[in-house]
């Protein structure tokens, strides 16, 4: 060994022995602390593909204690380096703000108005955890565009997103202890998933569905194929096992475009509809839907959480601050008094004692941030659908395969839509992962690369 190797070896021994010391006395933090620097170095390679595993962590984000922490680990991650490939001078990653300026504006006013909602809610510090949380989202909406540049990018986010959703429900499957996320629940045996909330569950998993669905259409490999259709019926029971009525609307919303849109895939498409169909219809005749199941088909008076009851409260706040609303995040502060206020609300006690949340991502972003945040969030959201519906019309060159995927991802985010009317979603990473993914179809129609086969290997 010569003097150089000796001194680069007397370099690392005090490194080697800082980190054994860490992972005897803490273990856990350097474990986090590897997976975060492995994530890193997936994110440098290829930028889609860490969107891709960040995909799959967000589905898991209640899994393990560490899970809420690895997601912010690998968010900020993922963020450091998305400006690292934006500040590349050779790199021509895709962005939001030049080539969709109407969502990116709208997206950027939305979080600046969270944020200026601050100077008139009555708590402060939560209007700052709201608007952080929706800048959060609407950060991680630019990072998906720029990750998405060419056909390949699409598949491994897409593919990400549908690996997550059936993880999320297999580990739920195994672990099936309740979540105890809703007081008002009669029964705490539906399917939360690693998600935690099974009406949140129920709304996330739609986009996975899409894809599966239309792929089974779209390729012709028999293993895809038949791949596609296990991960249909899989999701299909999934989103019934959570009993979740707002999760069955976006369901059904799901299945009337599917029948009115998707012309050339109706033939395959339908025959795994009516084979689900089937199947359910032969467990409830042989009454081995569990009570999950059973719950989507019984309406009892506090059946529905008492959302009747918030709305009113909702909109009773709303009409005192119909313009600039009462900040983010201040609807749990403020719904007590004013449901105390109202003496018809047969769920009063419950809303005063629990302070829930508004159930209804619509009413809460009106109630929260007003005419002028609600306009702003609709911009955004129709701006984006209005980008993807253009994108799989337009004649680009995107590829036959990305483009039937993409309808069917469209599909599933509309249902998702639905179903968030009846929960508090404006949050969710999801919903802006794949609003993402939705405008970054716009990309792929103008792109140059004719199909998936003609991509070159390596990292942008």
């Amino acid at each position: 060994m010569g003097n150089v190797d000796v001194l680069r070896f007397g370099a690392y021994l005090p490194v080697a022995a800082m980190v054994g010391v860490a992972a005897v006395l803490s273990p856990g933090k350097v474990l986090l602390l590897g997976a975060g620097l492995a994530f890193a170095l997936i994110c440098l390679y290829r930028l889609s593909a860490g969107v891709s595993v960040f995909a799959i962590l967000v589905y898991l984000e209640h899994a393990t204690s560490v899970g809420g922490a690895g997601i912010k680990l690998a968010g900020g991650v993922l963020a450091l380096t998305w400006i690292i490939a934006l500040a590349r001078p050779d790199d021509h990653t895709p962005l939001l703000l030049f080539e969709h300026p109407v969502v990116a504006a709208a997206a950027l006013l939305f979080v600046f108005w969270a944020l200026a909602s601050t100077l008139w809610a009555s708590d402060q510090e939560a209007a700052r955890g709201g608007a952080f949380r929706l800048l959060q989202g609407v950060l991680l909406l630019f990072i998906v565009y720029s990750a998405v540049a060419e056909p390949r990018d699409f598949v491994h986010v897409v593919t990400g997103t549908v690996g997550g959703a059936v993880l999320t429900v297999t580990l739920g499957l195994v672990d099936p202890s309740p979540s105890g996320f809703d007081p008002f629940l009669e029964s705490q045996t539906r399917l939360g998933g690693a998600v935690g909330d099974p009406n949140t569950l129920a709304a996330v998993l739609l986009p996975a569905l899409g894809v599966c669905v239309f792929t089974v259409g779209a390729v012709n490999e028999p293993w895809l194929r038949t791949a596609a259709v296990a991960g249909a019926f899989f999701l299909s029971f999934a989103v019934l096992l959570t009993g979740s009525r707002g999760g069955l609307v976006g369901l059904a919303v799901f299945l009337a475009i599917i029948l009115i849109v998707a012309r050339s895939l109706r033939s395959r498409i339908m025959l795994v509809l009516v084979g689900f169909v089937t199947v359910l219809i032969g467990f409830s005749m042989f009454g081995l839907l569990p009570e999950s199941g059973e719950r989507l088909t019984r309406f009892s008076e506090r059946g529905g959480g008492g959302r009747i009851d918030i709305w009113r409260v909702a909109l009773s706040i709303w009409r005192d601050h119909p313009l600039l609303g009462i900040g983010a995040g201040n609807f749990r502060g403020l719904e007590a008094v004013y449901a105390s206020r109202t003496l018809d609300l047969p769920e009063v006690r419950q809303i005063v004692d629990d302070r829930v949340v508004v159930h209804n991502t619509y009413l809460e972003t009106f109630t929260e941030l007003g005419g002028v945040g609600l306009l702003l969030f609709a911009v955004l959201v129709l701006g984006s659908l209005t980008v993807g519906v253009r994108s799989l019309r337009a004649r680009g060159n995107a590829g036959r395969i990305v483009k039937q995927i993409g309808g069917g991802l469209l599909v599933g985010v509309t249902g998702m839509l639905a179903a968030f009317f009846f929960i508090s979603g404006e949050y969710e990473k999801q919903l802006w992962l794949m609003l993402g993914l939705v405008v970054s179809l716009g990309t792929l129609s103008a792109g140059q690369n004719a199909s998936l086969s003609s991509i070159p290997r390596g990292s942008r």
